[in-house]
């Protein structure tokens, strides 16, 4: 609908070629993966993680720690939004998989993605890396969750220096980085305003933005408004936003259904934590990025929505 109504219908139907991606997560749950299954395919995905992540690594050693690394990926940012949902998976696989998880094995393995994510110097991964963290450590052990500010500091006291100026950015109104957004933002919410109801339509921000940018916004072209919720806001209209918000309300209350009937096996519990942790991470993260934009994060996301679907009893789904 959005398509249909926008400024440019013609090159918002071209851009309903990313529809393709959901089918991610109806392959996944639907009769493709039972629970054995999506456990085998889960070790795949924090082993191919693992390896990116050494990747990334040695671009460090190579090109020294201002470099912000993109391991296997074209972008630095593509790839912390990767990481940052491999890294929730396999700390949940660890905390509450003990039988089948050497527990070794998942300590280098966290360390070696953790090692990653912070040398892409990405802060909306790094935001998204708490929120996840805090359900895992609530259901795990609560008292957990209060130790999490004093890790958070610790960690970046320990850190490389430009990893620090990226967390002392957070504070700093003259961040370059920083205004680009709140430009954006100001920008995405003057469109929203004009178009509210179904919004410009899909790829045709970079068409209107230039009369509703903000004054001191050297850009007339941009399309990547930093935000999913903006960005969503401004090409769909309040009836697409709504759509999408609808999506994770669903998620999360068909997931809080199947956790009830989980029973005691470690292992379902880690597929569904760790996809739980996983959503809340790349919603949180989303703020103030697009990560939903990147084909390779928004695949990985319906994947891991599939997860509770797969390790449930049929007659729960």
């Amino acid at each position: 609908l959005s398509s249909l109504l926008g400024v440019d219908p013609k090159s918002s139907f071209f851009a309903l070629k990313s529809v393709w991606i959901p089918v991610v997560f109806f392959l996944a749950c639907v009769n493709t993966l039972d629970s054995i299954s999506a456990k085998n395919t889960v070790r795949l995905v924090i082993a191919s993680g693992a390896i990116s992540a050494v990747v990334g690594l040695s671009e460090t050693i190579t090109n020294g720690v201002n470099y912000r690394i993109n391991g296997t990926f074209g972008h630095y940012m593509t790839f912390a939004g990767v990481i940052l949902l491999i890294f929730l998976l396999a700390a949940s696989r660890l905390i509450f998989d003990r039988d089948t998880t050497p527990k070794l094995e998942g300590v280098v393995t966290l360390a070696l993605l953790f090692g990653a994510l912070l040398m892409t110097q990405t802060r909306s991964a790094w935001l998204g890396l708490i929120a996840g963290s805090i359900p895992i450590l609530w259901t795990w052990r609560k008292r957990y969750v209060l130790a999490l500010p004093a890790v958070t500091i610790v960690v970046v006291l320990l850190s490389p220096q430009p990893v620090k100026d990226r967390v002392f950015s957070y504070f700093d109104l003259t961040d370059v980085t920083l205004n680009e957004r709140i430009y954006a933002w100001h920008g995405g919410v003057n469109i929203f305003r004009e178009y509210p109801l179904t919004g410009v339509g899909p790829e045709n921000l970079g068409q209107v933005y230039a009369n509703h940018r903000h004054p001191k916004d050297p850009r007339l072209r941009f399309t990547h408004l930093h935000s999913n919720f903006l960005q969503t806001a401004a090409e769909l209209g309040a009836l697409g936003l709504l759509a999408w918000l609808a999506i994770w309300i669903a998620y999360f209350m068909a997931v809080a259904r199947i956790y009830k009937r989980l029973d005691d096996n470690g292992s379902d519990r880690a597929l569904v934590m760790g996809s739980v942790a996983g959503i809340i991470a790349f919603l949180v993260a989303g703020v103030f990025e697009c990560n939903y934009r990147d084909t390779e994060v928004a695949s990985l996301v319906y994947f891991l929505m599939a997860l509770p679907f797969c390790v449930s009893p049929k007659d729960a789904r």
